[in-house]
């Protein structure tokens, strides 16, 4: 099944391949939706009217992928899962609210689950979202979830340690290490480790469209 999994994932978009994303691996897939080539190793698969996935993602071992309606995930991502390091059900799995947006260059590992809230944003390049780590002390891996809250930005760079929870309409800066859940909303977080600087505001945190261009790069 994984075999077919890639293959159907790896052609172009077209109506024909959404077709057999729906009938012959299950995706729920809903208008106005594009898939460009990946590899699509995803059990079980949700995308909401006019979700987007660009080019060159590689989803591999992911139990769940869900985007919300207008959901967009950029390209060249790698969207992993370790299903031994999971350890409970709903794990190895990707949720992402409506507007929610992953852009280019990113690692996020979903052993634990990673949730991102409404309009929230994974942007710039190269972050890395850990949900797995070694238990020193039982001499195991522990995998714990990650949570972004809605209209929350991580910027270039950011590094997410496992089990961390973001808080709604906060901006993490390039180079932070979120080493430690930050639970104060509309706040600027920098640093190594990422502590809070300052309050923030502006139309990011109340906007009511998402910030995807029309075709955003990947089209519809």
């Amino acid at each position: 099944m994984r075999a077919l999994r890639v293959a159907v994932g790896l052609l172009p978009h077209s109506a024909v391949k959404l077709w057999l994303l729906r009938h012959l691996l299950g995706w729920r897939i809903g208008p106005g939706c594009y898939v460009a080539p990946i590899i699509a190793d995803v059990r079980h698969a949700s995308l909401g009217r006019g979700a987007r996935i660009g080019a060159g993602n590689v989803f591999r071992n992911l139990e769940t992928l869900t985007m919300g309606a207008g959901a967009h995930i950029g390209h060249w991502n790698q969207i992993t899962a370790a299903p031994g390091f999971s350890g409970a059900p709903g794990n190895c799995s990707l949720t992402m609210d409506v507007e929610a947006g992953i852009t280019s260059a990113h690692y996020l590992d979903c052993s634990g689950s990673i949730t991102i809230g409404t309009y929230a944003v994974i942007g710039g390049r190269r972050c890395t979202l850990l949900t797995h780590q070694a238990d020193y002390v039982n001499e195991w891996v522990v995998a714990e979830p990650i949570r972004i809250g809605d209209y929350t930005l991580i910027q270039s760079n950011v590094c997410v340690t496992p089990g961390r929870t973001i808080a709604a309409r906060a901006i993490v800066a390039m180079g932070a290490v979120v080493a430690k859940d930050l639970l104060s909303e509309a706040m600027l977080y920098a640093g190594v480790p990422a502590v809070p600087k300052k309050p923030v505001h502006g139309g990011w945190f109340t906007r009511t469209a998402g910030h995807w261009p029309a075709r955003a790069g990947v089209g519809r």
